[in-house]
């Protein structure tokens, strides 16, 4: 009986960080997308493949280096 009680305990209290997580990354998606849509008709085919490549870039020397 004690196990079920502090394995609910554990479930309600990470479903409530859950619930704050999901609303702050709605809220930040919702924002993203309002900032976002003036600056993507701007935007480039070629500039996102610079951007994509820089990323792989960066990703592929922090690999090597054991940074990442």
């Amino acid at each position: 009986m004690l196990a079920q009680s502090i394995g609910g305990t554990f479930q309600i209290d990470h479903f409530a960080q859950s619930q704050e997580l999901l609303a702050v990354g709605t809220i930040c998606a919702f924002i993203g997308s309002l900032v976002g849509q003036p600056v993507l008709q701007k935007v480039t085919l070629a500039t996102v493949q610079i951007v994509v490549a820089g990323a792989m870039l960066l990703i592929g020397v922090g690999l090597a280096a054991g940074l990442v």
